[in-house]
């Protein structure tokens, strides 16, 4: 799981268009579940309006993702 929020950062990096401003990243350690959760802040850097962001997830990944969101 604690690669998901590093595949999320280089992924979105890698767009000529997104900059990431702030990553807020929480795990829980409270229960026998361990929760990560990881928070960015993007912005359009680029000339044109952009609609949509990817999220991109390997086999594994997705596997093991409970939950993911996003929100403007």
């Amino acid at each position: 799981m604690l690669v998901l929020p590093l595949v999320l950062v280089v992924g979105v990096a890698l767009a000529a268009d997104w900059k990431v401003t702030n990553v807020d990243r929480t795990i829980d350690l409270t229960s026998q579940i361990v929760k990560v959760s990881s928070q960015l802040t993007l912005v359009n850097t680029g000339s044109s309006d952009a609609n949509y962001v990817e999220v991109l997830l390997s086999s594994k990944e997705n596997e093991h993702l409970s939950y993911i969101s996003a929100q403007e």
